[in-house]
């Protein structure tokens, strides 16, 4: 364990020493070669895209019963001055490791690599799925999922994002609005001869936000409405003809309810929907897990929810190291701790099911 533990921390610090933000297919494919080259020593089934986004499939040879799902991907670092450190050092600096990505999920990914090259050895069968782009919207994933077959069904599917380690069976889903708001321009003197846009959205829109329908489930609890952008004027002396808000709806059955509701409000404003990802809620899981903590739905999206046609339907997770609250922080740390939990709790499912 000791071993396989350094492993991992050496290969989550490579990992985030690659840039490999969203949109950039160059780092990301990096990301998955370097891990494809960790596992190059074992005898291993590949398969890879390197066309569009970056994707790769490693299993072993005996039919694949756990499931890894990591996406290579993170998001923008943001001001580099505003870090103590490099944000792509990925020093291991005692009990953490520094850097973009260690936890989301860099160290994740790192832990799934070393638990399957560990089943390898011990003739487990264990699989791996590298996609591209979660962070704006699982599209590597679906990408992915509408056109490869993984030839087999496991009985486990762990997306190893940052949980502390006690796992979720799922997670709303995600549904974006774009609303715009249609009106007159008029001289900014005489505003009565216009149709302003901003009031529309601000009357007829935001005011009624409250008034939304709303779904519920026990597990994932209620659909969420943040209204996370809002443009519209071109000059302080001129009524407004175009104001536009978006929408960023957290989901429990899907959005369309939210939409018919946004259609209805009426032939001044038009509704363009970005996505509507669909929500993660596993209701059984295998018998293995009743050993491990677990928790309420998490509160972010994962690629879980676009690939379970892909795994065919299989019970699928959200369990892996790191804290929550790291994610898409500055100075985003992980835990070596956390780490090292991960992999024990990851090579006793391999066992268990492989």
């Amino acid at each position: 364990m000791t071993e396989l533990l350094s492993a991992t921390i050496e290969l989550t610090s490579r990992l985030v020493a690659i840039p490999s933000v969203t949109g950039d297919h160059h780092g990301q494919a990096a990301v998955q070669d370097t891990c494809l080259n960790y596992l190059s020593r074992h005898d291993l089934e590949v398969t890879t895209s390197r066309e569009g986004r970056p994707w790769s499939l490693v299993r072993t040879p005996k039919e694949p019963a756990l499931l890894f799902v990591c996406h290579t991907d993170t998001v923008p670092v943001g001001e580099v001055n505003d870090w103590t450190r490099n944000p792509h050092s990925g020093v291991a600096d005692g009990d953490v490791i520094h850097g973009r990505g260690s936890v989301d999920m860099k160290g994740g990914l790192a832990a799934a690599v070393t638990t399957l090259a560990d089943a390898a050895a011990r003739d487990l069968g264990v699989a791996l799925l590298m996609t591209a782009d979660e962070e704006i919207g699982g599209v590597g994933a679906a990408e992915v999922a509408s056109s490869l077959s993984l030839g087999f069904t496991p009985q486990l599917v762990v997306v190893p994002e940052a949980t502390d380690n006690v796992y979720s069976r799922g997670h709303r889903g995600a549904a974006w609005f774009d609303v715009t708001a249609h009106g007159r321009s008029a001289h900014g003197s005489t505003p009565a001869a216009g149709i302003n846009a901003i009031t529309l959205l601000s009357e007829k829109v935001i005011s009624r936000l409250g008034t939304a329908p709303l779904s519920e489930d026990e597990y994932l609890g209620s659909d969420t409405i943040n209204l996370g952008m809002i443009s519209g004027g071109q000059a302080p002396n001129i009524v407004p003809d175009h104001a536009e808000l978006t929408l960023d709806c957290r989901t429990v059955n899907g959005g369309g309810a939210l939409r018919a509701w946004l259609d209805a409000l009426g032939p001044e404003f038009s509704v363009r929907q970005r996505f509507d990802l669909p929500a993660l809620n596993t209701e059984t899981v295998p018998g293995v897990m009743e050993q491990f903590p677990a928790s309420g739905p998490a509160t972010y999206f994962t690629d879980a929810a676009v690939i379970q046609e892909l795994v065919g339907g299989a019970p699928t997770i959200i369990w892996g190291p790191g804290h929550p609250d790291q994610m898409h922080t500055v100075d985003e740390v992980m835990h070596v701790d956390s780490l090292a939990q991960a992999l024990r709790n990851f090579r006793t499912v391999a066992q268990a099911l492989g």
